[in-house]
């Protein structure tokens, strides 16, 4: 709840262009367009088969220069993010705390 918390207040000056969606990815992607978002930040089960279906759910949905990112890309007790990522794309770039980033 507290990490909940702090993310609503980080995205409160973006509100009047965001939309949340709280549902599974499989239930919420087909409510996005595809090409349609400007930024899809992945955060859910960190297992190899969950992120790689969250990012092939999401990548389509991601606008030409839009970003797709995902957190604990290289953590030690989630090594399906990395595995998932990697296998999906080419070259990732990374910030701090574990999180991994492409653009479209």
């Amino acid at each position: 709840k507290k990490a909940r918390k702090k993310w609503f207040e980080r995205i409160k000056p973006y509100m009047n262009r965001s939309k949340i969606i709280e549902k599974k990815s499989e239930e919420a992607a087909k409510l996005v367009e595809d090409e349609s978002v400007d930024f899809v930040f992945i955060d859910g089960n960190h297992s190899y088969e969950f992120v790689k279906q969250d990012i092939e759910l999401w990548r389509p949905k991601i606008k030409k220069g839009g970003m797709i990112s995902g957190h604990d890309y290289g953590h030690p007790d989630w090594p399906g993010v990395k595995k998932a990522v990697d296998e999906i794309f080419n070259k990732v770039s990374l910030s701090s705390d574990h999180v991994w980033y492409v653009f479209k």
